[in-house]
């Protein structure tokens, strides 16, 4: 494994790191030796064959858990239903409440619907705090992933 030297207080760091693990100072790399520029105004990475041979493919993460991103999606379905049924029930009791009093028959209808928002938060809160934890674990997954392919 390849060390470099600081330059600040002379300890001697892991080839990988960018700081001295000493003094904290930032290390010096030595240059990279120039790479033919690769194809087309592409210009080689170190690390990389610019031959065109070994192409760096996009890190692909499956998605796990199926069955939480279906519940997921089913939550925020469930979220319009019930907040759609809940304001047509207020429109319904609105309109038997106009038999008594307006007031009344208004006070159903604004219930109903404030109602109907509190459901519909309630059941769209759920759908999108399950579909943030999947997230979570697949960038999770997905930086270690990366992490594992750098490390020698």
């Amino acid at each position: 494994m390849n060390t470099i030297q600081c330059q600040n207080c002379g300890a001697e760091n892991v080839g990988t790191v960018n700081f001295c693990k000493q003094c904290g100072s930032k290390l010096e790399r030595p240059s990279a030796p120039d790479m033919p520029p690769g194809p087309e105004g592409f210009k080689a990475t170190p690390g990389i064959q610019a031959s065109g041979t070994t192409v760096a493919q996009p890190l692909r993460i499956e998605h796990k858990f199926a069955a939480l991103r279906g519940i997921a999606s089913f939550c925020r379905l469930l979220a319009y239903i019930f907040a759609g049924l809940t304001a047509l029930g207020g429109i319904g009791g609105f309109l038997v409440g106009l038999t008594d009093s307006f007031f009344t028959a208004l006070g159903v209808l604004v219930g109903s619907l404030i109602w109907a928002g509190i459901v519909y938060i309630f059941w769209r809160v759920i759908g999108e705090s399950i579909s943030v934890l999947l997230d979570i674990e697949e960038n999770t997954r997905r930086a270690a992933t990366i992490l594992e392919q750098r490390l020698p």
